[in-house]
């Protein structure tokens, strides 16, 4: 149970019986921090990603594949026929119709005047009606949510091309980028929060460097890494200093590791070339005699 300033532990000890121990701490806000979906003035915790037109939506198809399983099962063992039998025969029939049912050979004998009776068979009903439908259901899901129809399992006659599958990915990425910026600041409250417990301290007094931590989040968009390091080079041409910096390096497409790794190699390669530097210029002040 978090409170300002407390935080208290609840343990269950017995059915009906609890223990609380309470354990103080210095900050004086709950340590909690929302993450909220489209959060509005009226609703500051967000709203449901699975909106009733969503699950509306997720019942009727699970009506229509419970219908399409029952329409392939009743069809399963197709419906028979016989016309132009006897009674008597008729009445056999239908004392062993169920046994008469699976059998593979149908015996018959004509009619006293002289007629076959006609046997017959009713075709089965076909699924496409059901996947129709399905495939509209997943149409109206995918308008509602912003994801695309292949996300859904819905196969096109035609392959999309590159632009045609960017467009459709548009929605979703979008929606993913402005939940992102919304996390950012819940992240950034979160991490405070626990380096001021880690501290016993509160979020106030914490460092300039600590407030300044914040979270990295890879781009939904997901582009290439060829098309990334093409844009990022474009813009070191008009900005310099840009490739100078750790960002730089991040949208190339390197780790946190790797970047590491880099940043120490060329720490190396500036003090070797600094200490060549130096020997150099010490040479060239040298008398032409050599040293004494």
């Amino acid at each position: 149970l978090y409170e300002p300033g407390l935080v208290t532990e609840l343990t269950q000890v017995a059915p009906s019986r609890w223990t609380a121990r309470p354990m103080p701490v210095p900050e004086r806000q709950p340590l909690m921090v929302a993450f909220a979906h489209r959060a509005t003035g009226e609703k500051p915790f967000g709203q449901s990603r699975i909106s009733r037109a969503v699950q509306s939506i997720t019942r009727d198809a699970v009506r229509t594949m419970f219908r399409m399983e029952c329409s392939s099962a009743f069809h399963a063992m197709p419906q028979k026929f016989l016309m132009g039998m006897a009674e008597d025969q008729m009445d056999t029939f239908v004392e062993m119709k169920r046994k008469l049912y699976a059998d593979d050979v149908l015996l018959m004998t004509r009619d006293e005047e002289g007629n076959v009776p006609t046997f017959g068979q009713v075709s089965g009903n076909s699924p496409q009606p059901f996947v129709e439908q399905m495939r509209f259901l997943a149409s109206l899901l995918a308008g509602m949510t912003g994801v695309p129809l292949a996300s859904l399992g819905v196969v096109q006659d035609n392959p999309s091309s590159a632009q045609a599958i960017e467009a459709a990915r548009e929605d979703i990425v979008v929606a993913a980028m402005r939940q992102t910026d919304a996390d950012a600041a819940s992240l950034r409250r979160l991490a405070a929060l626990a380096m001021a417990v880690e501290g016993n301290t509160t979020v106030d007094v914490l460092s300039e460097s600590q407030r300044a931590v914040s979270p990295l989040f890879a781009d939904p968009r997901t582009p290439s890494p060829v098309s990334q390091a093409d844009a990022m080079v474009k813009i070191a041409s008009v900005a310099p200093w840009v490739a100078e910096t750790d960002v730089f390096l991040e949208r190339l497409g390197f780790s946190d590791a790797d970047i590491r790794r880099l940043n120490e190699a060329k720490s190396r390669i500036d003090a070797r070339a600094v200490l060549a530097g130096t020997g150099a210029q010490a040479a060239l002040q040298l008398p032409a005699g050599g040293a004494e």
